[in-house]
């Protein structure tokens, strides 16, 4: 890998090659490389550029949209008109846990594409509100995504529709952590 050189068996010439490792972990290989479950002089080969990608459960709004997406590269290949994917169906999608992660998502999207199967509610919702406070601020993030996309992310034309300041929708669009 360091000197971009192979020997292949038989051979007593070493050939150049010009190769790229992809390497994935669902674990921190720097921690392992700490407690020596994983040789340094290896993850530093590997290291070179690291990518760090959430889990799929912490994209709220935008797995509906991949879930979308799924369903109708899976409705044009299967030759089959997309049902629609209403706004209930959208909020059971961003709060599954999906453990699975895309590969869950994108099997989910075939099956509802072909008929199969409709997303059911959570299994396991993802940290859900307990108290008063919690479940306003969750109805009130929701709303605003819902608005949001209605509007096709124009938060002028969604704070009208919602009848509030640009500016007080733009500081909960912030505190909701909402992407518009």
């Amino acid at each position: 890998l360091e000197e971009r050189r192979i020997t292949r068996l038989g051979e007593n010439a070493a050939r150049p090659l010009d190769l790229r490792v992809i390497a994935l972990a669902k674990t921190d290989l720097r921690a392992l490389t700490l407690d020596g479950s994983l040789r340094a002089d290896l993850f530093y080969r590997l290291a070179g550029a690291e990518i760090e990608l959430p889990p799929l459960r912490a994209l709220g709004p935008d797995i509906a949209l991949l879930f979308a997406h799924f369903a109708q590269l899976a409705a044009r290949r299967y030759g089959r008109e997309l049902p629609e994917i209403d706004w209930s169906l959208r909020d059971r999608i961003s709060r599954r846990a999906w453990p699975g992660n895309i590969r869950e998502l994108k099997a989910m999207a075939e099956r509802f594409a072909l008929g199969i199967e409709l997303p059911e509610a959570p299994a396991r919702a993802i940290s859900e509100p307990q108290t008063l406070a919690e479940r306003v601020a969750a109805y009130e993030a929701r709303e605003i995504r819902a608005t949001l996309e209605r509007t096709r992310g124009n938060t002028e034309r969604a704070a009208q529709a919602l009848g509030m300041a640009r500016r007080t929708l733009n500081d909960k669009i912030s505190r909701y952590g909402i992407r518009t």
